[in-house]
Order: C-alpha cells, then structure tokens, then sequence
C-alpha cells in the first residue's frame, strides 16, 4: 500500500463547533426563552442547512487528518442531529406531510441513545471532553419526553436552557482550546474520566 503522505489541512474542529455553537443558541431562543413564535419557526430549518454544513465539512477534514472519533462525531451531528431533524421540520411546515409529535420525540430518544454510545470512547478522553455526552443527553432526552408527554411541557423549557447555557458554554469554551492548542497555549480540560492503564 502507498504511504499517504498528503499535509494535513489544519484543524478544523473550531469550524464545526462554530456550527454547535449556533445551534444551541437557536434551540435556547426556541425552547429556553421562546423568543421564537410558532409563525417563525420557519427559521429553523433554513439556519439547519447552514449549521449542517459546517459540521459536516468540520467533520470531513477532521476525519481526512486521521482524528476518527472527532471526525465523525462532527459529522454525524450536521446529517442526523441538524439536517434530518430540520428537514422533517420544513416538510411538516409546508404541509407536505403532517408527522405526529411522537415521531419526533422517538427521533430525539434515539439521539439521546447514539450520544450515550459517543459517551464510551470520551471517557477516556479528558472530562471536559467527556462532558458534551451528558449534556447532550439531557438536553434531548427532556425534549424527546416533552414532545411524548403533552403535559409535561416544562420539560423543552429545560432542555432549551440545557442548549443556551452549559452546552453553548461547553461549545465555546471547546472552540477556545482547539484554537489556543494551535498557537501553543494549553488549557485546561482536566484529567481523563477512565485512565488508561500503564
């Protein structure tokens, strides 16, 4: 087999978590502080595409310079978690078919189940970078079970505040270490929630 020896195009994980980043905002304006009425919710499918593509892009140069986990957890976000989801939604809006709350709720449920399996390999990662797998949990596990569960509406209100606050903060403070990393300034991040045995 020939040697690969293509350089590497630099370290694109801030590109999609600028994607991440945005997506939490949108998702706290909606569901947090329901800044965004039902008339507008249009906004949302059309900011997915955007946010969708620098995931996704994020996700594919990470995976072209050989980083696997960040590379497809990048990737896997802008398709499954931001593109499908805002489809179903721009096609529900348009009345091109009318989905039923439940299905979307069992959409998010899944989410939640694939963010539990991301969860495995993070933790022998630092804990910082451990934590995107709870937080993530949470926020779409309180929006699957509110969109189950009529009355237990509260619930979106949490899991929007789950997106605006810690996961937006997480996001940030993510981008700031990537691109700290790359000027040699080191931040901390903490130690790895499994070590790996000497």
């Amino acid at each position: 087999m020939a040697e690969d020896n293509r350089a590497p195009w630099g370290n694109a994980i801030p590109l999609g978590l600028s994607g991440y980043c945005l997506m939490c905002v949108l998702l706290g304006l909606i569901f947090g502080l329901r800044a965004v009425p039902p008339e507008s919710m249009l906004v949302l499918p059309i900011a997915c595409i955007a946010i969708a593509t620098v995931l996704f892009t994020g996700g594919l140069i990470t995976l072209r310079n050989g980083d696997t986990l960040n590379g497809a957890l990048l990737a896997t976000f802008g398709i499954m978690f931001v593109f499908g989801p805002g489809l179903e939604i721009a096609a529900n809006l348009a009345g091109l078919f009318k989905l039923p709350m439940a299905v979307f709720g069992a959409w998010h449920l899944l989410l939640g189940v694939w963010m539990i399996i991301w969860g495995i390999p993070l933790s022998k990662a630092p804990i910082f970078a451990f934590l995107i797998s709870p937080l993530m949990v949470i926020g779409l596990w309180c929006l699957a079970f509110s969109m189950l569960f009529p009355q237990a509406a509260i619930l979106s209100v949490i899991a929007g505040w789950v997106f605006l606050v810690p996961s937006l903060a997480w996001g940030l403070y993510a981008m700031a270490v990537n691109l700290s990393a790359e000027m040699g300034i080191n931040l901390p991040v903490g130690p790895p929630l499994i070590r790996a045995k000497d």
